[in-house]
């Protein structure tokens, strides 16, 4: 909404506050002024703008958020597939120690496993 310059520089002179000539530098002062009013309408479609902006943020973020969590079941996934063929690798090879070695260490196979169990989990099987 523009200020109405003259209407101001008059008010002050007619209450008597203040000299034509300082009610004058107001006038210019004010006509100085590069004064941008917003109406309700401008702010209204202001506050649309940035909701929808906002809105295809949280939208961008969301798909982000989902490709990272797919991301992740997928590395979960080849984790445990990883540990899974290391245990049966280990478990075939302890099958063979047992075979090969005699009777009486069996408490030396059943250490070796506790120690793998405690390694990469209890799957390992003891004689």
């Amino acid at each position: 909404m523009p200020i109405d310059t003259l209407k101001a520089a008059r008010r002050p002179q007619e209450d008597g506050t203040c000299s034509p000539e300082q009610a004058e530098r107001i006038a210019v002062f004010l006509s100085d002024l590069d004064v941008a009013g917003a109406t309700k309408e401008a702010l209204n479609d202001l506050e649309d703008r940035f909701t929808e902006r906002i809105d295809q943020a949280e939208t961008r973020l969301g798909e982000r958020i989902d490709r990272f969590d797919e991301h992740i079941d997928r590395a979960a996934d080849e984790c445990q597939s990883i540990k899974e063929r290391l245990t049966d690798r280990f478990e075939v090879r302890i099958a063979k120690l047992e075979r090969r070695l005699p009777v009486g260490h069996a408490p030396t196979v059943a250490a070796i496993a506790a120690l793998l169990n405690d390694l990469i989990g209890p799957r390992c099987r003891t004689a």
